[in-house]
This record gives C-alpha cells, sequence and structure tokens, in this order.
C-alpha cells in the first residue's frame, strides 16, 4: 500500500511539472509587423493585437506565421489599434467563418481573406480601402454590410457568392473594380444611395449576376 502510495505521489508531481508544457502547447505566438498574435489551437481562435499594420505576405513565399495552421483557423479577432490587415494575411484559411475588425483598420490587403468560409462579415466604420481579391471566393457569405466610410473595391474584391440578394453601396464609395461582385448568383438587387460619390464601375464588377 505504500509503494502505491509513493508511487501515486511521484506520478502526480510529474504531471504537475509536465502540465504547463501541455497547456503551453496549445497556444502559439509570435509577431505579424507591428503587431502580435495568438492562437488558440484548442479552440480555432487567433487574435491580433498592436497598433499599426500587420504584415505583408505573399501566395508562394513568405506565408504567415500561422500558415501551418490554416487550417485550424476558425474564428479571427483583430483588436483595435491594428491599422491595415496584410496581404494574403488569411489566404486559404478555408475553415475560417468568423471574423471581427476593428474601427481603426483603414485597409485590407490583397487576397487577404482570399479562399476563406466568412459566413457574416460586417465592416466597421474607418475602413476605407479593400484591395484585389481580398475577400475573394468566400461564396457561403449569406450577409455583407459595408460601412459609409469605403471609398474603393478592388479589383475581384468580392468575387463568388451564392446566398446574398441585396447589396447596399455605401455613400462615399468612388470605385468598383474590375469583376469586384462578378459571379453573385443570387444577387437580385444593388441599392445605390441618392448622393452617391461613385465615379467608376470597372469591367464585369456585376457580371454572370442573378439579375
Amino acid at each position: 500500500m505504500l509503494l502505491q502510495s509513493t508511487a501515486m505521489r511521484k506520478f502526480i508531481f510529474i504531471f504537475a511539472l509536465l502540465m504547463p508544457t501541455f497547456l503551453m502547447a496549445a497556444n502559439k505566438s509570435g509577431t505579424t509587423g507591428s503587431c502580435q498574435w495568438t492562437f488558440d489551437t484548442s479552440s480555432g481562435l487567433l487574435t491580433i493585437t498592436g497598433n499599426g499594420p500587420t504584415g505583408e505576405y505573399e501566395y508562394n513565399y513568405p506565408w504567415s506565421p500561422w500558415n501551418s495552421d490554416r487550417w485550424s483557423v476558425t474564428k479571427v479577432v483583430i483588436n483595435e489599434g491594428v491599422t491595415r490587415l496584410g496581404t494574403y494575411l488569411f489566404n486559404d484559411c478555408k475553415n475560417l467563418t468568423e471574423v471581427t475588425i476593428p474601427s481603426t483598420c483603414e485597409s485590407i490587403g490583397s487576397c487577404a481573406f482570399q479562399g476563406c468560409n466568412i459566413q457574416s462579415l460586417t465592416l466597421p466604420e474607418g475602413v476605407k480601402h479593400i484591395e484585389s481579391a481580398a475577400f475573394n471566393g468566400n461564396a457561403s457569405m449569406t450577409k455583407l454590410s459595408l460601412p459609409s466610410t469605403l471609398e474603393d473595391i478592388g479589383d475581384y474584391g468580392f468575387y463568388n457568392n451564392s446566398y446574398i440578394s441585396i447589396l447596399t453601396l455605401p455613400a462615399n464609395l468612388t470605385t468598383i473594380g474590375k469583376a469586384a461582385f462578378r459571379e453573385w448568383r443570387a444577387l437580385e438587387v444593388v441599392n445605390f444611395p441618392h448622393a452617391t460619390s461613385l465615379q467608376i464601375i470597372e469591367d464585369e464588377a456585376f457580371m454572370n449576376d442573378s439579375k
């Protein structure tokens, strides 16, 4: 009995020493541009904090620091203070369904959320620029709310959607890029404001839409 008790105490002691290592293994962290990121591998939540822009990445290389875990990312929270989301930041995070973007963010880089699976997107007041293919391929999105501060949407910005039937454009929007809303197969109504700043609608902006 004493032998079993001693063995049990040793097991508990060793487990207590190793437990912080197990907990640490569930979280990853690092820097991206002027910001910091943490990824909880157990919940799929990736959080970005800091002041200033994130890093800029490419399709081939360099990749985002969490690229090897990109298919495990299901939710992204970007805190106030972040001013720009860089190119290819969450490219091909195909299981990413939810994202929170702060009002301090003024621009969203090319292909930042390309190939994700965002279901509902509300861009906050403060976002001014959506670059090319930023949300390309989020075909399952059922809701899109654009802020009054938005000035331009780049080529293929929101290319390919299967569910949204009504799109409302903000008054300060000046440019809609090529194929920005192409292949919106459920789109029936586009609401333009009475006092619009819209100057440029590029080719194929609404090509192959429902109406």
